[in-house]
């Protein structure tokens, strides 16, 4: 199968929408492989940075997982995540639970993710994270709210635990499906990048202590500025530092 080339201003979306038309009609299957970065850039005619940009979100949404090595490349997921985020979601519609409610659980399982990444991550782990930060510098619409959630998902790998991939992956899926979980402004992305280059440093270091605790204050700012709270550290989110 090849893909159409691209107009649209947004070229990483629809980018986004053919792979996912083909993944949704039965073209590429549960574990397929699909085509390599350098064929998708022919074939849709765009950067290679709009398509890790495409790839990237894609795997926020579940619908693929990316391996690395000689028989790596970018495989068709397990199409329950996605699933899963869905529910969730029209479980947040129907007030199931609330913003507060996604933020408590992140603080409780990014922040364990963030020292098991220090404590297991491999230089390949932390290659990959890398990568990401400078795909997003580098990205065509840096501005994209969203754009930074890709970090938490390669954390989570990092991590060692695939429940806990499984488990971040679900949670940025939600929040990528409800923008109202994420702040707005122009300036957010580029700071909450700054948080992750911390957090990469303390993880590099193996300071699983220092990882938990700057992932920790990134969740609590993203949180009151999403909320609108006058404290940063509401005690309903209050968990232990290692």
């Amino acid at each position: 199968m090849e893909f159409k080339r691209l107009n649209n201003v947004k070229r990483y979306e629809e980018v986004v929408e053919q792979i996912k038309k083909a993944i949704y009609n039965g073209t590429f299957g549960i574990g397929a492989k699909l085509p390599s970065e350098n064929e998708m850039v022919v074939q849709f005619g765009v950067s290679r940075s709009v398509i890790r940009e495409a790839l990237r979100s894609l795997e926020q949404m579940g619908l693929v997982t990316v391996r690395q090595g000689a028989s790596g490349g970018t495989f068709v997921g397990d199409l329950s995540l996605g699933k899963m985020a869905e529910v969730f979601t029209v479980m947040m519609n129907l007030d199931r639970f609330k913003t507060s409610h996604v933020y408590e659980v992140a603080l409780l399982l990014e922040t364990t993710v963030a020292e098991l990444a220090a404590r297991n991550g491999t230089p390949q782990d932390l290659e990959l994270l890398e990568e990401n930060l400078l795909d997003h510098y580098h990205a065509e619409f840096p501005e994209e709210e969203r754009a930074t959630l890709g970090f938490h998902v390669a954390l989570a790998r990092a991590s060692g635990n695939p429940l806990m991939e499984t488990l971040v992956t679900v949670l940025i899926n939600l929040v990528r499906r409800n923008p109202q979980l994420y702040p707005s402004g122009l300036d957010f992305p580029h700071e909450s990048n700054q948080d992750h280059v911390a957090i990469l440093e303390a993880v590099k270091r193996k300071d699983g202590g220092e990882a938990r605790r700057l992932m920790r204050e990134h969740l609590l700012k993203i949180e009151k500025a999403v909320m609108g709270l006058e404290t940063a550290e509401p005690a309903q989110l209050s968990t232990p530092n290692a």
